[in-house]
């Protein structure tokens, strides 16, 4: 897992709160997994419902892995934002 720093102070202050409460939530070892997951699901493309099936199948709710999807989003921002990479999801 590659997690991203950068930005302005508010986005690195969000971006290392949201990673706490996940990794408190998830615990470490489930966190690196959903985190894989999420952004290879994300970067395929991968349907809303294939994404909470496979996600349901580690966590008891699918829900309980928003945060991840969050910190995702944020990379993905970062990123776009110094032009490093393409977007992880197509926006339509």
């Amino acid at each position: 897992m590659a997690l991203l720093g950068g930005g302005g102070t508010s986005g690195k202050c969000a971006y290392g709160e949201i990673l706490r409460s996940a990794m408190q939530k998830l615990g470490e070892k489930v966190f690196e997994e959903v985190y894989d997951y999420l952004k290879r699901a994300r970067h395929q493309n991968a349907s809303e419902t294939e994404i909470r099936e496979c996600l349901e199948k580690v966590v008891p709710r699918a829900s309980d892995c928003y945060e991840v999807d969050q910190l995702l989003y944020f990379e993905e921002q970062l990123l776009i934002a110094v032009g490093k990479e393409p977007p992880l999801q197509n926006p339509h």
